[in-house]
């Protein structure tokens, strides 16, 4: 699925490249903040269960630093990492019946030191 449609950011499923889900990477995002354009105020629809933590803070990251107005509208859910990208509105809109959740992340490591 395309995440710039109609001169919106449109961001649902998974944040970050996965083998098993739709959804949506930091490439994409930057790719159609190019095509938007830096200063063009920015309508964003977040639709998200989460996804991989470094992803989210990508996205967040280009988010933040347009410089547009950002306008972030949670469809239904901003959860884990989505709720990271959810910050970087400078107005965030919850709709009737949404959920944002928070949580402290968390990981993994193996290998050797």
């Amino acid at each position: 699925m395309p995440v710039y449609m109609n001169g919106e950011l449109v961001l649902y499923g998974f944040v970050g490249d996965s083998y098993w889900r739709e959804g949506f990477t930091s490439t994409e995002v930057l790719e159609a903040l190019a095509e938007h354009g830096t200063d063009n105020d920015l309508d964003v629809r977040l639709n998200s269960g989460g996804g991989y933590a470094f992803e989210g803070l990508a996205i967040y990251n280009a988010l933040h630093a347009h410089k547009g107005n950002v306008t972030i509208h949670v469809d239904a859910i901003a959860a884990s990492a989505a709720s990271t990208i959810a910050m970087a509105g400078d107005k965030i809109i919850m709709r009737a019946g949404s959920e944002m959740m928070i949580h402290d992340p968390s990981g993994y490591t193996f290998g050797t030191a």
